[in-house]
């Protein structure tokens, strides 16, 4: 059985020499910085020059990509003559998901031979990366797209997806809070810890009083939850706080998880733009649904 081509978006925030190494097209979506439209190359420099904007008073907010886009996309990857598998950014948090199931149908109308399975990851982040990650480690060892698709559709839920941000108002201008609620928590310092629930919205539901008591939370609400069945790659992404990334880091290697490896890298634009610089994320597998 031909091996599928596995694809993703940029929201997955993997890092771009990941995807380049392992040769996983992505999509890129569009972002745009105090009105001006930039395409989410995935680039470091790039991450670093909208954290400093950001805290220096710029705005950045995300737009969708139509079904035009990824039926262009999709068409390109159909040149390989391989089954096209893609995981999607969550349909709660974008309209990209339905796009990409259009742009599919489009497609089919031109190819009807081509095989196109889309996912719908209700992940966001890292989240939708680590199963990225699992999923190529499947497909390497000899699995069908159909058992990876199940595997899948399972482990979406039991992807963990834990936050700690350094300034309200990012989340307040998404909507996550309200206005009076974020003048309050900045006005005392406190720092929100989120997750992501079973419907992939991302909620606040505990609140620290200092970035490493945020931070150590992270951590223990890992522990409490953690696969230890499973040997984990574990996904720490920041915006533009590496020094509070590796700090967590140490937590983790320090423990008695079962753990194969920490990856650090960045928070991308897309996400980025909606939580703001001084993010901190945590992303792994879960013993029950999340």
């Amino acid at each position: 059985m031909t091996m599928p081509i596995l694809v993703t978006d940029s929201c997955t925030d993997l890092s771009l020499s990941y995807l380049k190494e392992e040769q996983i097209p992505w999509i890129p979506f569009p972002y745009f910085l105090d009105e001006e439209e930039h395409i989410d190359t995935m680039q470091v420099f790039d991450m670093q020059e909208l954290y400093e904007k950001l805290r220096n008073g710029s705005r950045s907010h995300t737009s969708q990509i139509n079904s035009v886009a990824y039926a262009r996309f999709f068409k390109e990857l159909l040149k390989e003559e391989k089954p096209i598998l893609y995981l999607a950014f969550s349909s709660v948090l974008s309209s990209t998901y339905q796009s990409a199931i259009l742009a599919k149908e489009m497609v089919l109308e031109e190819y009807p031979q081509a095989e196109i399975c889309i996912i719908d990851s209700r992940c966001a982040s890292a989240g939708e990366g680590l199963l990225v990650y699992y999923m190529l480690e499947l497909l390497k060892q000899g699995k069908t797209q159909q058992e990876v698709v199940d595997w899948v559709e399972t482990y979406k839920w039991r992807s963990a997806h834990l936050f700690t941000v350094d300034d309200l108002m990012f989340l307040r201008d998404g909507g996550r809070i309200g206005s009076t609620a974020a003048f309050l928590g900045t006005m005392l310092n406190i720092k929100p810890v989120l997750k992501m629930n079973l419907k992939g919205e991302l909620i606040p539901f505990l609140k620290e009083r200092s970035r490493k008591k945020a931070i150590r939370v992270l951590f223990d609400l890992c522990q409490k939850s953690y696969d230890n069945s499973i040997k984990q790659r574990i996904f720490i992404r920041h915006a533009d706080c590496l020094e509070d990334a590796l700090f967590l880091k140490e937590l983790f290697m320090a423990s008695s998880l079962n753990i194969e490896s920490v990856d650090i890298s960045y928070v991308g634009p897309i996400i980025g733009s909606h939580v703001g610089p001084g993010t901190l994320g945590l992303f792994f597998l879960t013993k029950e649904d999340r």
